[in-house]
């Protein structure tokens, strides 16, 4: 398994990884005029005014992954708070689930959700068939779901199992016969054609121990600087 999807001292490791991206109404933005988007600053688009879904970085680990990634890409905290002060006006509403904002423009209620793309891809599938996944070109987080074993737990020897077998080519290779199209970690478990391919989008440098640590502090501040403030 790659380093980057495991912990360097052996208390993770990652079952699978997923990249942020942009779920697209496309009847909605053709309505509105606007391009589906490829970029960050493209949602600041007036065009775009209540038109962006996205969760609240204090309730979904989605809409704290937005939010740092805007930090990583802007160079500090105050300038991604500041993107996000910028894009306020155009959002919808802060949902709790990080999952939400991708049904909600699946149902036209806004143009442009913010979730991980495999979300996006599950709901066009179901039915949602107006969602287009994108990715923006300046970069894009990512979050890596992982597995651990509790030390001194009642099942040690069946965690063990459930960890390994978790782990396996064979049970990653279930998850898109059930619907979830994260990546896979194992590199001998087979890809799905409606897995995003990393090779074709940027990422972002996330340093995830910097912005757990983080993320009390952060989320404070984009409660009240952000998402008190009334909207233009």
């Amino acid at each position: 398994m790659p380093d980057k999807y495991k912990d360097a001292n052996g208390f993770w490791n990652g079952v699978y990884v997923g990249a942020l991206g942009f779920c697209s109404n496309a009847k909605v933005l053709k309505e509105k005029g606007v391009e589906i988007p490829t970029s960050w600053d493209a949602l600041l688009d007036p065009k775009l005014k209540s038109q962006v879904s996205t969760a609240h970085p204090s309730t979904s680990g989605t809409a704290f992954t937005t939010l740092w990634t805007q930090v990583v890409l802007r160079g500090g905290e105050d300038q991604g708070l500041e993107f996000m002060k910028k894009m306020h006006s155009n959002v919808l509403q802060y949902t709790k689930s990080g999952t939400a904002p991708g049904q909600i423009a699946g149902r036209g209620e806004a143009a442009v959700g913010l979730v991980f793309s495999h979300d996006c891809v599950l709901y066009k599938e179901r039915g949602m068939t107006d969602l287009e996944v994108s990715f923006p070109k300046e970069g894009t987080g990512y979050e890596v779901g992982g597995v651990a074993v509790v030390k001194g737990g009642p099942n040690n020897a069946a965690a063990k199992a459930y960890a390994n077998w978790a782990l396996s080519a064979e049970a990653q290779e279930i998850g898109p016969t059930v619907g979830s199209y994260q990546l896979h970690t194992n590199p001998k478990a087979k890809s799905d054609p409606r897995m995003v391919d990393l090779s074709t989008i940027k990422l972002v440098d996330y340093n995830f121990e910097k912005a757990a640590a983080a993320k009390k502090q952060l989320t404070a501040r984009f409660d009240a600087e952000v998402a008190a403030q009334p909207k233009s």
